[in-house]
């Protein structure tokens, strides 16, 4: 009762926490796949400008090919003419493990994740996984022929054929990483980092032969998960840490802007077929939880570093404070303003190619003030019919400031024109060079930062990890021929 009263506790003060964060990140999720609300637009024209999606694919284009532009992705220094060849190992061997995980689209994902939320979460482990393998075996048998027609004398020869076998082989043996999608992560935000925080948690959704799986390989208290299996109560999906749902993240959010149907996930979790797993760490050790009401593991911390077996990444540092400050939220005021002027600016155009008539009638009516191509407003006047004339075009003042959000957006983020491979015609060779060596150093400082926070930690993780579990005959072939 102790450990689920603090693992509620702790994912209650976490979700607060994280909540204005987590609004940020969804709205940046909506202009990065240029969503349109059509109903709360207030323009005839109805576009969007898909320009944070440009400056995110920008900036990670730049940042990963800098971070995979070539060699490994990580050295490790030796300390001391003894250590040399114990680095040369480490280094050949995070190399193994890590292309094992075929990393780059993580690397990519979490990146993102930091610039829409501004910051991302992953999680390390040593990460074991069997199957069962169907493969062809060599079986040698013997086999009498006859020889001679005349004397009838036969003779034995091996005979080899080949059999199909099913055979439990272990698939993956590696040291491991994964992103954690950010509303299923649960830091303890009033430190600023995970790794000085009184605990962390992630949650996960696990189905049955998921529960089956934990329980054949022991991680899981058979009896307590077994009651789990049986249990006929239903797992009531409101709750104080939800944030108004439980389904995974990105199945939320495409629900939202209307790309995906919903697939009945709340109605798995109450009928049983899915199940909420909370994994808490604490400085005690760590806790697994299912559904909030059953503990179904509770372990000292299994790894020799002794840390939450965290990594955390902030997008831009905010001093003293855990979350990290997203491209996002920098520019999202800029962001609407050029789409307010792109439509103005095309409401214009619209009005300018095919302008209304005035047409005599009674009072007008403020809802025929919605403008259509060819539209006809009712009026009261002398003449009949009449063109509609307005004193001036606003195409060239909304043109002037959709251009001036962009560049500071671009200004902003370090995404000029230049920078991403397009001319500008009206600027001088000297002009455009300074603007791509200055948006250049803006990237290196964004590579350097991640490099810092990210990649050293999970070096220093990975280091443990390999020496802590690696089996020895990868060690010895490793040692052998680092390549």
């Amino acid at each position: 009762r102790a450990i689920l009263n603090r693992v509620r506790e702790d994912l209650t003060e976490s979700a607060i926490g994280k909540r204005p964060s987590e609004e940020i990140g969804l709205r940046a999720y909506k202009a990065y796949r240029a969503y349109l609300d059509a109903k709360a637009h207030k323009y005839p024209v109805h576009v969007v400008i898909p320009y944070f999606y440009t400056t995110v694919e920008t900036k990670l284009a730049r940042m990963m090919s800098k971070l995979f532009g070539g060699g490994p992705y990580l050295y490790y220094q030796p300390r001391g003419r003894t250590k040399a060849r114990q680095a040369e190992l480490l280094t050949a061997s995070f190399e193994y493990h890590f292309n094992e995980r075929r990393p780059m689209l993580e690397i990519r994902d979490n990146l993102k994740t930091a610039m829409f939320f501004g910051t991302s979460y992953a999680t390390t482990s040593w990460r074991e996984e069997w199957k069962w393998v169907n493969q062809w075996v060599d079986s040698t048998t013997e086999e009498e022929f006859e020889v001679d027609p005349v004397t009838g004398e036969t003779m034995s020869v091996p005979v080899t054929v080949q059999e199909e076998r099913t055979e439990l082989r272990k698939t993956i043996d590696n040291a491991w990483f994964d992103n954690v999608p950010f509303p299923d992560a649960f830091p303890d935000f009033k430190r600023p980092t995970v790794r000085e925080g009184r605990y962390w948690a992630r949650r996960i959704y696990g189905d049955r032969e998921y529960v089956k799986d934990q329980i054949r390989s022991l991680r899981w208290k058979k009896n307590v998960a077994m009651q789990l299996l049986d249990c006929s109560k239903p797992f009531l999906v409101s709750g104080e840490y939800d944030a108004g749902a439980v389904t995974t993240a990105s199945y939320r959010w495409a629900e939202e802007v209307g790309h995906t149907l919903s697939a009945g996930n709340d109605d798995d979790l109450r009928d049983g077929k899915l199940f909420e797993i909370i994994e808490h760490w604490s400085p005690a050790g760590v806790c697994v939880v299912v559904n909030r009401s059953f503990v179904v593991a509770a372990d000292d911390n299994p790894y020799q570093h002794g840390r939450y077996p965290v990594l955390q990444y902030k997008n831009k540092s905010l001093p003293g404070e855990h979350y990290g400050l997203s491209d996002y939220e920098v520019v999202e005021k800029l962001y609407y303003h050029m789409q307010d002027m792109a439509n103005a600016n095309g409401t214009e155009a619209l009005m300018s190619a095919f302008p209304p008539i005035l047409a005599r009638d009674g009072a007008v009516d403020i809802t025929q003030l919605v403008y259509y191509p060819g539209a006809v407003w009712k009026f009261n006047g002398d003449k009949d019919i009449q063109n509609f004339e307005r004193p001036s075009s606003g195409i060239e003042a909304t043109g002037q400031q959709m251009s001036q959000a962009k560049m500071a957006i671009d200004d902003t983020l370090g995404t000029s024109e230049a920078f991403r491979g397009m001319a500008n015609p009206r600027a001088t060779a000297t002009a455009t060079t300074q603007a791509t060596q200055s948006a250049g150093i803006r990237i290196e400082d964004d590579i350097a930062n991640f490099e810092e926070q990210f990649t050293i930690e999970l070096g220093d993780q990975y280091r443990s990890l390999i020496q802590q579990y690696q089996r020895k005959d990868i060690t010895i072939r490793l040692s052998e021929d680092p390549q």
